[in-house]
């Protein structure tokens, strides 16, 4: 029987004791737990992450709702942090080391498997490898693929 970790939407850090760090949110953000976050371009605070997300900054670690820009949220935002993540459709054909999308809004956030377009998240490995990949909602270990902390110098 699967437990009810299976059903949660969002990603979840691998680590039970993963790094939090806070992080300034912009205004009027409603953020759940488990939601992918951006930095916003030219003021740097912390703002939902959409599909079309070029770069995130992490995974918000609490909910923040409406709160006044330059409130402190918890963010995961290690950029080597490891998360576990649904799939939304078939990711029977999805390999270790693929570059999957962000899709869903706020609370409902899961890896698009399909054609990548932004390629903001890594899979690293199915979670549990007697689940079912051939159906929506597989879990998968990923990793932020473009991460607005990772250092890129060579």
């Amino acid at each position: 029987m699967a437990s009810q970790a299976h059903n949660l939407k969002g990603f979840w850090p691998l680590d039970s004791g993963a790094e939090i760090t806070y992080l300034k949110v912009a205004a009027t953000q409603t953020l759940t737990k488990g939601d992918a976050v951006i930095l916003s371009i030219g003021s740097g605070l912390v703002s939902i992450g959409l599909a079309a997300s070029a770069e995130l900054c992490g995974v918000i670690a609490q909910d923040s709702v409406l709160q006044a820009s330059g409130t402190l949220v918890a963010v995961y935002a290690n950029p080597n942090e490891k998360f576990i993540g649904n799939a939304d459709a078939d990711s029977s054909a999805s390999v270790a080391g693929a570059y999957v999308d962000l899709v869903g809004a706020t609370g409902a956030m899961l890896l698009d498997v399909g054609l990548s377009v932004t390629d903001v998240f890594t899979l690293v490995a199915p979670y549990d490898s007697s689940e079912a990949l051939a159906t929506a909602n597989a879990r998968w270990i990923c990793q932020i693929n473009k991460h607005a902390f990772a250092e890129t110098s060579a």
